[in-house]
């Protein structure tokens, strides 16, 4: 009687295949904690945990003022890095009335009223968030219900632009945190208000306006809170 092979060769080769699935994706598995190891460390920008181990270190060990207050600025830094804003901020706070020259005391308060404004972010952007979260210009239901970290942010751009007014970055910031608070341009100061930022940007090569994007995940329950970012379609 003559026996047809065939079926036999293709689930030997299906076993043999679905074998070597398996060792390939150890393999894979291997290779990728092999790459997250030797990756995370200090120097690697995209660590900021390893870097935060490295600086702590260097605050346990240090009693020398200026290398304290450095080394706590860079672990406030690496905590936003990390989403950690509200201990970032309470680091900072902390060294700020230690700080005698007003470049870096500026510097400590920006990153303050930065770690502020991503606080607001997360409260309402991200746990109460609606079609118009998160879109320039800040309008309707894109305004913060909490309000609380976009005030801290303001009160710090105020205090700095009281002692420097050329400075544009806190000037401008500072206008982008009244209009998520639903301020502006009314409750900005006259001197530090930059107007025209809640009208539609001139386009003059087509003649018209670029009008604000308009976020369709919500509409079509896409709006799922995960580790990716967002994406724009034109």
């Amino acid at each position: 009687m003559k026996v047809n092979a065939w079926p036999y060769v293709i689930l030997s080769l299906l076993l043999f295949s679905c074998g070597s699935r398996r060792d390939s994706n150890a393999d894979m598995v291997q290779l990728l904690h092999a790459i997250r190891d030797s990756e995370e460390v200090k120097e690697n920008s995209y660590a900021p945990a390893a870097g935060i181990g490295y600086i702590d270190s260097v605050l346990k060990f240090t009693n020398n003022q200026m290398e304290r207050e450095l080394a706590t600025t860079v672990k406030a830094d690496l905590l936003l890095k990390l989403g950690k804003e509200a201990d970032a901020a309470t680091l900072l706070e902390n060294i700020l009335p230690e700080l005698g020259a007003v470049t870096a005391r500026h510097q400590v308060q920006k990153m303050m009223a930065i770690a502020f404004m991503r606080m607001g972010e997360r409260y309402n952007c991200l746990y109460s968030h609606s079609t118009e979260s998160c879109i320039y210009p800040i309008r309707g239901g894109g305004v913060h219900n909490n309000k609380t970290g976009s005030s801290m942010a303001i009160k710090l751009y105020e205090e700095i632009l009281q002692e420097d007014s050329t400075d544009m970055e806190s000037r401008w910031l500072l206008n982008i945190a009244y209009m998520t608070v639903g301020g502006y341009p009314q409750k900005v100061p006259e001197r530090w208000r930059i107007e025209g930022l809640d009208t539609d940007t001139p386009d003059d090569a087509a003649g018209g306006s670029i009008k604000p994007f308009t976020e369709m995940a919500v509409g079509t329950g896409l709006d799922i809170n995960n580790i990716a970012g967002g994406a724009l379609v034109e």
